[in-house]
This record gives C-alpha cells, sequence and structure tokens, in this order.
C-alpha cells in the first residue's frame, strides 16, 4: 500500500484505493508546477458547508504555467519591460497570483455522474466557483469536457502522472479566502484519524 501525502496508510471507509490515489497525485502534479515557495495542501479539506474536497492546495505557479493559465483565463499580462505591476482582471484590478487550488477525485462513472451530472441537489455546490482554480482529476477516459462545468479544468491519468485534458479557468479570489483555505489545511493536517 502506498503511504499518502500525510504518511498514513489507511483509506477512509468510504473511498477506494484508487480515489486516494488520484487526489494524492493531483498534489504531486501541482508540486511539479508550482514556484519554490511550494505546496501547502492536504486531501479531504472542508472548505464550504457541505464541501468536502478531495484535495485542496496553496500555491504560485512557475512563470511558464502562470503565463498560460492566466491569459487563458482572459487576463492581462504584466508589464515585461518595467518588471512593474501584475497581472489585472477586466476591470484592471490586480489580480493574486497566489492560488487556492481545488481537486475533485472521481475514480468511478457513477461518482463522477453524481457529481456533475446534475442528478440530485447534493453537489450542486461543485458548480459554482469556491477557489481559484477548479480540477476533477480522474482515470483515462472516464469522464468527458463537456459533463463539467466550463470553469473546471479535467486532468487525467497518463503513466504514473497527469495530463492536462483542459485547462481550469483562473478565478480573482480575496486574500481572505486564501486564509481560510490554509486555516483548513492547516487543520486537516493536524487530524490524528
Amino acid at each position: 500500500m502506498n503511504r499518502g501525502w500525510h504518511g498514513v496508510d489507511t483509506y477512509p471507509a468510504n473511498q477506494s484505493k484508487l480515489h486516494v490515489e488520484l487526489a494524492e497525485r493531483s498534489l504531486r502534479w501541482l508540486r511539479a508546477r508550482a514556484t519554490k515557495s511550494g505546496v501547502v495542501g492536504a486531501t479531504e479539506v472542508g472548505i464550504a458547508r457541505g464541501y468536502v474536497a478531495d484535495a485542496v492546495a496553496l500555491a504560485s505557479l512557475q512563470w511558464r504555467f502562470l503565463n498560460h493559465y492566466m491569459s487563458e483565463s482572459g487576463f492581462t499580462r504584466p508589464d515585461m519591460h518595467t518588471g512593474f505591476g501584475g497581472w489585472r482582471d477586466e476591470a484592471g484590478a490586480e489580480v493574486l497570483t497566489e492560488f487556492a487550488w481545488v481537486f475533485e477525485a472521481k475514480a468511478t462513472r457513477p461518482d463522477f455522474l453524481a457529481t456533475f451530472g446534475g442528478r440530485g441537489k447534493k453537489h450542486v455546490n461543485r458548480h459554482t466557483p469556491i477557489g481559484s482554480l477548479h480540477w476533477c482529476v480522474v482515470p483515462k477516459n472516464l469522464g468527458d469536457v463537456r459533463e463539467l462545468p466550463a470553469f473546471w479544468g479535467l486532468l487525467e491519468m497518463c503513466g504514473q502522472g497527469l495530463r492536462v485534458v483542459r485547462i481550469a479557468r483562473v478565478f480573482n479570489v480575496s486574500q481572505g479566502l486564501i486564509h481560510r483555505f490554509g486555516y483548513e489545511i492547516l487543520k486537516r493536517g493536524r487530524r490524528t484519524s
């Protein structure tokens, strides 16, 4: 059995080994793209009432990834000649580039459809952005980007890693939300169960 993000060899009763592996891969995938300041993250983190995300992290991106994600999301690039100023939204407000990442691992087709298929109200909170970037993480050919809300990115298992099927849309979130995510990650990391 593989050691998890916190070095624990047990799986929650309601999750398969594959589900746990997908959540952990998402954090490893992010670490490879983050700046040297690193990634602070945890699995099974409560981020809102009734919303426990499979993995949550705080991280800034290396320039090549940041440039791609921000451009794809329609933000204006900073002035490269002076090096001053940051990314700007449509209204001209500066955008935080310390991101709150949300990952949903879906190991089975029924689980994917229960969350994103529009059935029932249990997962309706997944249809409104709550963080900076949202990713659904699945085995190969399990999910279709057309079934996800437009702001969700899709990561698919590929060998020992993940590949981007669709990039997540970046949302400009408040510093307060970043702090709240950080608190929830720290709180999750201190749990003994």
